[in-house]
């Protein structure tokens, strides 16, 4: 177990990002539990922005938001470059020793994707009465 409080924050927050998705079915991906919510798979890209983001931002440079656009959005395929991009982005910020882009990969990555957590697992729990909540946990 770390004692960084940082990368510990941005292990647990991505164990329960992949955990929310694990077993989602395909009809849910692109399901919205209201209106103005982002689907599941919306959200993936949305992720993938805001790690493209922060690795701008931890190399001195300007993100143009707006401008991402996942190749393929295919499940699997979103889901791998979500991965691969967060990686990256973690690996920017646990090397850097400023503070500020410390900070800003709790901010970006760890708390950005706990929030968003929370809203693909609100749908989970609303479709899938049988999802077990406390597997983002485990």
């Amino acid at each position: 177990m770390t004692t960084d409080p940082l990368r510990y924050s941005l292990d647990t927050s991505g164990t329960q990002l992949t955990k929310v998705y694990e077993g989602l079915s395909e009809d849910l991906m692109d399901a919205h539990l209201d209106p103005s919510a982002m689907s599941p798979r919306e959200i993936l890209e949305h992720l993938c922005e805001c790690y493209v983001a922060y690795s701008a931002y931890a190399q001195g440079e300007k993100h143009d938001w707006g401008s991402y656009a996942a190749e393929d959005k295919g499940t699997g395929p979103l889901m791998s470059k979500c991965l691969e991009l967060r990686a990256s982005a973690i690996e920017k910020g646990l090397a850097s020793e400023s503070e500020g882009i410390r900070n800003a990969s709790m901010d970006f990555i760890a708390l950005h994707d706990c929030y968003h957590v929370g809203q693909v697992a609100s749908l989970r729990i609303a479709k899938e009465p049988d999802w077990n909540s406390h597997s983002l946990y485990q």
